[in-house]
């Protein structure tokens, strides 16, 4: 199932870690994720608010006056392996990297935040990542011509994402890179997709409920509308470890 010329272009390598139960966890990297689907929304947010909740050297990438660019994706990670399959909300902010010695800033997106839906991935994004990941429960349904994410806890909405699912499906091809904060160093790890994407411009829609985690992207200023939309009905990703970039405070 993982055997086509995407996956193989990313050879894999078996990395450990002691969980906080005492336990050790190994786990195969690049992550391999086949058929993912997903929700994907890039909004705008207050840039001195984006700055402020970004590590030192990271400046946000503008998007418009006064405003900067800030990610919400869902994903629904069906088929991945070594791992069993979870779901997962995240909000990142597009970022500049600037490094100690290098003439040329590097770029990614900042993630410090993520909701899932299993308890195994909360250690692997807290002792590999450095990420506060916690726990919530998800649906994930179409909705007339939009799909729907919406994450729930303690019987209160945490959010509701919705984007068109109906359009013009395109190839899509991409590589960025994802950046981190663990034990004051900035981590980097690069992600690769391939796939189909539906994309459109200034539609769906942000609703944010009371929860921890959506009050901190309210304190952000983000918009309700995204600037641009995607429905990723399938996409492959390789998901590399995350590895020491610089530490911060120097």
């Amino acid at each position: 199932m993982f055997d086509n010329p995407f996956f193989r272009s990313f050879p894999q390598f078996k990395t450990c870690f002691t969980d906080d139960a005492g336990a050790e966890r190994s786990y195969l990297f690049p992550t391999y994720y086949e058929g993912t689907r997903a929700l994907l929304g890039i909004f705008t947010c207050s840039w001195a608010k984006a700055q402020a909740w970004l590590p030192q050297r990271l400046v946000p990438v503008p998007a418009g006056i006064g405003r900067a660019a800030i990610a919400v994706g869902g994903f629904e990670y069906t088929n991945v392996k070594s791992v069993e399959p979870y779901q997962e909300v995240l909000f990142g902010v597009p970022a500049v990297q600037f490094r100690p010695g290098k003439l040329l800033p590097a770029s990614g997106m900042f993630v410090r935040r993520l909701i899932v839906d299993k308890a195994e991935n909360v250690q692997r994004g807290k002792h590999l990542w450095g990420m506060d990941k916690s726990l919530g429960a998800f649906k994930f349904f179409d909705e007339g011509e939009l799909r729907v994410c919406e994450v729930w806890r303690n019987d209160r909405r945490v959010l509701r994402f919705e984007v068109p699912r109906t359009g013009r499906s395109r190839v899509v091809r991409e590589q960025r890179y994802l950046i981190t904060e663990k034990d004051g160093r900035l981590l980097r790890a690069f992600s690769a997709g391939q796939g189909r994407k539906i994309e459109h411009h200034r539609q769906g829609r942000l609703i944010l409920g009371a929860d921890p985690f959506a009050v901190e992207l309210e304190a952000l200023g983000i918009s309700s509308v995204p600037l641009i939309c995607r429905f990723l009905p399938s996409i492959d990703q390789a998901v590399g470890l995350p590895r020491e970039s610089d530490p911060l405070g120097q």
